[in-house]
């Protein structure tokens, strides 16, 4: 019983908020000697509305607070007996920030006279000591951004830069230490956190993001376990439908080839990129209900360039070229010179790459000149580098009374994307890729059970699986140790499941001069990662201690040390010396032991 009884009072009085993405408007009302104008009526609106959203009374000391109040812009009215009705419209409100209206000054009179403000006096932070910075839709909008990512952004802040490691920082801060959360629920990959200003597996689009706020410094603990803080809303729609459509495209009809590819013959590189969309918000029954939707499609189709390593035909038949004293070329055939034969299973490897007759560049390989080959030389091409996406947000917003409020969110982002850059093989169409769909919901009930304690329950989260999915076919055995780059990819399948709950209770009470915020928060993230690294043999080709039938540098007339180890390296490619064999081996549960082939699975 007394546990309980702690328990209960730890989730009641525990002072550390969750991610918080509503506002919070202060203010207070005097009459015209300055006195404090006590039970005066403040009420909220849409602009436009007839009817207040949010509603409340002034303490006995003149003040009035509004607690979880979602960012926009509101007119807000005050009225009491003897007095004038006071209008301030267009108010602000920022996600993640206090604002503090000036005094409100009532004029005596009736209250069907009113007074309107349209133009409020700079709000300035005077209620506590963050350090906020927010980005409005208006400046995420029309500000030039090449890939409509609003994450770029946060680089354009004061007190971000460029760590050490390269990651973007906030005031010199580790990346870990800071919480990025969307609609209040956390978006960070939560496994790798070394990035953590920098990416997000959700791959955030303009028309998903209505502001954006930064916590710098001092950040308040209602808005996150974090000591910095990214803070993206979702839009919300008003009582006026608001929609719109776009589409950009980007390509290379008109681009230059590189220089690279210019010299070694190969096409200029393709690129046509296409990204369009739609929005549409509004009410479906005003001041009550409404909804915001929009859906983005991101296709990139594009080609970048690689290299990779081929045999002359020369080495391929087992002829060695290096140059002697003298700088000319000599040949010797190995075959001959040690009585050996070339391995079938390397011999089947060789028929996989292109023909020596490939070789374009000399950038790869030891040849130093396309007219006077030696072992090996380059082969440059182009290969696929496409990326699909899709990002689909929905928002409902349902104002059941001034009392209480509800929200949902729901986000879907898919990304398709190639890997050319774990790509070795010849193939022009990656073995590897990314297939990831990310899902969030977020969802709160806004509650004013009197006219002086707010609640706000939160609950929500993002599921974001990172999967590197390859088609390549590996057979029974790896090679290493090669002196011609590999036509089977040898990068394995893996990634990670990362899943993030978030649950708050976040409440606010005041009482005369001072307000008190208290609540719960529970963040719980569950990873599943799996590799397959390693699980299949691996040989690596070479002249091991061991093996004393390697070639002599005296069976090499005018060669160098270096040219007598390059012979030896091609003899062992050749013939299939093995110099060493790995290979990993993993349980698949809690008493199976070491299983060969079965991935390293962990929970």
């Amino acid at each position: 019983m007394r546990l309980s009884k702690c328990l209960v009072g730890a989730l009641v009085l525990a002072s550390c908020l969750t991610a918080q993405v509503t506002s919070r408007l202060t203010g207070s009302i005097v009459d015209p000697s300055g006195s404090a104008v006590p039970a005066a009526a403040v009420d909220v609106f849409l602009p436009g509305g007839a009817k207040p959203l949010l509603s409340t009374v002034s303490t006995g000391d003149g003040l009035f607070a509004f607690t979880g109040v979602g960012a926009g812009v509101y007119d807000v009215v005050v009225s009491a007996p003897g007095f004038r009705k006071s209008t301030n419209r267009g108010v602000v409100l920022t996600a993640g920030v206090e604002t503090a209206l000036p005094v409100i000054k009532l004029e005596v009179g009736s209250l069907t006279d009113t007074v309107e403000v349209t133009e409020s006096a700079t709000i300035v932070q005077t209620t506590n000591a963050e350090v906020a910075q927010n980005m409005s839709r208006a400046q995420i909008k029309d500000l030039p951004l090449l890939n409509r990512s609003p994450l770029s952004l946060v680089t354009a802040m004061a007190g971000v830069s460029n760590g050490r490691a390269g990651d973007s920082v906030i005031n010199g801060q580790r990346t870990s230490f800071t919480n990025m959360t969307l609609d209040g629920i956390n978006i960070q990959d939560n496994f790798i956190r070394t990035n953590a200003v920098d990416f997000s597996p959700n791959l955030l689009l303009l028309d998903q993001v209505s502001e954006m706020t930064i916590s710098t410094s001092n950040s308040n603990p209602a808005f996150g376990n974090g000591a910095s803080q990214v803070t993206f809303i979702t839009p919300s729609g008003t009582n006026k439908l608001h929609g719109g459509l776009f589409e950009q495209n980007r390509n290379s009809y008109f681009s230059a080839n590189t220089w690279f590819n210019d010299q070694s013959g190969v096409k200029k590189p393709f690129l046509n990129l296409n990204q369009l969309g739609g929005k549409l918000g509004g009410p479906i029954k005003k001041d009550k209900l409404f909804f915001y939707a929009n859906f983005e499609a991101f296709r990139q189709h594009q080609q970048q360039g690689a290299t990779r390593t081929l045999l002359t035909a020369d080495a391929a038949n087992g002829i060695f070229t290096y140059p002697n004293a003298a700088g000319v070329l000599q040949k010797v055939n190995l075959y001959t010179l040690t009585g050996l034969t070339p391995d079938p299973t390397i011999a089947a490897l060789i028929k996989q790459i292109p023909a020596p007759s490939a070789i374009n560049t000399t950038s790869a390989g030891d040849s130093t000149s396309l007219t006077a080959l030696r072992n090996t030389g380059g082969y440059a091409f182009n290969i696929r580098n496409n990326r699909i996406r899709n990002n689909v947000t929905g928002k409902g917003d349902y104002v059941l009374s001034p009392k209480n409020t509800f929200s949902v969110t729901f986000a879907y982002n898919t990304d398709l994307l190639d890997r050319p850059d774990v790509a070795t093989n010849f193939a022009t169409v990656p073995n590897v890729n990314n297939d990831d769909k990310v899902k969030l919901f977020s969802g709160v009930w806004r509650s004013v059970p009197k006219a002086n304690l707010t609640n706000e329950v939160r609950y929500g989260f993002n599921l974001a699986p990172a999967l590197f999915l390859t088609n390549e076919q590996f057979g029974s055995a790896l090679f290493g140790g090669l002196l011609f780059s590999n036509p089977v990819n040898t990068f394995r399948a893996q990634g990670r499941f990362t899943n993030t709950y978030n649950l708050a209770d976040n409440a606010s009470y005041t009482r005369g001069k001072h307000n008190i915020q208290f609540g719960y928060q529970l963040q719980r993230n569950y990873t599943e990662p799996y590799n397959d690294a390693g699980i299949t043999p691996t040989y690596t080709l070479g002249i091991s201690s061991a093996n004393a039938n390697g070639i002599q540098l005296a069976q090499l007339p005018g060669a160098s040390s270096s040219d007598n180890t390059a012979a030896n390296n091609l003899l062992a490619n050749l013939v299939g010396y093995v110099s060493s064999y790995t290979q990993t081996f993993n349980v698949n549960s809690r008493t199976s032991g070491f299983v060969s082939g079965a991935t390293s699975d962990r929970h």
